[in-house]
């Protein structure tokens, strides 16, 4: 395994070296500055800060999950026409970009730096005899890695500024000149994303300390936030067994949910199992959304809709 990974990540620097010699020309037809991003809530980001400066790639296609994803080689060949590349450490990002972008001329800029990573592991298949003391997300202590850091860090309003200025700050080391237009693009994203937050606070405020049930733990960061908590169908890309699944359905009869959320990056045939089961309803929400700020009120008003109705 470890051979064919060399292999594979030789390949792919060939060409991405190969692609930096077209960068010039690509450039200047656009007029703009490239930049990558693995996964479309990050490049909705990029393009609040930068604007008309910047023309934002994405690698991760449409309806594909960021956890199982691996970046075809004409993919990463685009990757040589970039200045700047932003991680979120994604696991296909840490496995095989962000060691590549290390061995080119192309600028890294990690997103998640300074981010407090919250553990996936706590958040799946609890009995009721523990009453969910288990559901909330364990923190990390201080500067303390988690064993199993939750990758989901741009459903955070909090994380988005983080990530927000992170890639200010790179594209103003890259692009002096521009730096005001960045920073006052920063200034307009935070007061968009403040106001964002207030939204989402008032629509959730009711309901702080219910559990929401979904298919893949992706809401860990937005439960967090808000006071709510998240169970899980699968967890690590795994179906439920037997039991797990008999221990979900008792817990989601017990909390009377009615409804189940289900990303459009995931199979939801035990989602549907549970819901026949329970008598709920499955519930579409995409985690992966490109309207980063939109996606957070549809995620909100899902969840308060369905609350609403659980508690009728």
């Amino acid at each position: 395994m470890k051979s064919l990974y060399v292999f594979f990540s030789f390949i792919l620097l060939i060409l991405v070296i190969a692609g930096c010699s077209e960068q010039q020309p690509e450039s200047q037809a656009t007029g703009k500055m490239i930049v990558f991003a693995g996964i479309p809530p990050i490049s909705n980001i990029a393009e609040a800060i930068g604007g008309k400066y910047i023309a934002v790639k994405t690698l991760l296609p449409p309806g594909q999950s960021p956890h199982s994803f691996t970046p075809r080689p004409g993919m990463v060949k685009e990757l040589g026409l970039a200045k700047l590349y932003i991680s979120i450490d994604m696991p296909f990002e840490h496995n095989i970009i962000v060691p590549l972008m290390k061995k080119s001329d192309i600028q890294l800029c990690a997103a998640d730096a300074g981010i407090k990573k919250i553990s996936i592991s706590g958040q799946h298949h609890h009995d009721k005899a523990d009453e969910h003391k288990e559901h909330e997300p364990a923190e990390a202590d201080h500067d303390k890695p988690v064993a199993h850091p939750d990758p989901h860090i741009w459903l955070s309003t909090v994380n988005d500024l983080i990530i927000a200025r992170n890639i200010t700050t790179a594209l103003c080391q890259i692009d002096p000149p521009n730096a005001g237009t960045y920073r006052s693009n920063l200034a307009a994203f935070t007061r968009e994303i403040t106001k964002i937050k207030a939204e989402l606070e008032r629509v959730l405020a009711p309901f702080k300390g219910q559990t929401f049930y979904v298919y893949h733990p992706s809401f860990g960061y937005f439960a967090q936030e808000f006071g709510l908590k998240q169970e899980a169908v699968e967890h690590d890309g795994k179906q439920p067994m037997p039991k797990e699944l008999a221990t979900l359905i008792e817990n989601a009869k017990h909390d009377g949910i009615k409804f189940i959320f289900v990303q459009p990056q995931f199979s939801k045939r035990s989602a549907e199992i549970i819901a026949t089961q329970i008598g709920a309803q499955v519930i579409r929400l995409d985690p992966l959304s490109a309207d980063l700020l939109g996606n957070y009120l549809k995620i909100a008003e899902s969840i308060k809709q369905s609350m609403d109705k659980e508690q009728q």
